[in-house]
């Protein structure tokens, strides 16, 4: 996939452009479906597509995983007490 921005190659199934860093794929927040950055409308179910917002219907529940939802909410806070970063 070639990027917009930089017009550097990339390989199809990279998220991101290995020359300029700039995101290559946004999901459709109706269907989930993988669609290029420059595209208005979703080339599965032709939803609107709004490039760098998150589904509105989605909670951080329904995307982080399960192991590091346990990790943060079992970890403990770091004190700051003592000069510790």
């Amino acid at each position: 996939m070639r990027c917009p921005q930089c017009g550097h190659d990339n390989g199809a199934e990279l998220k991101f452009c290995g020359e300029c860093g700039m995101c290559l794929v946004l999901l459709c927040a109706k269907c989930g479906s993988r669609n290029s950055p420059t595209q208005k409308f979703c080339g599965e179910c032709g939803a609107h597509l709004t490039a760098g917002a998150p589904p509105r219907d989605q909670s951080p529940e329904s995307y982080t995983p399960k192991h590091l939802a346990e990790r943060i909410l079992t970890s403990k806070p770091r004190s700051k007490a003592n000069g510790s970063k």
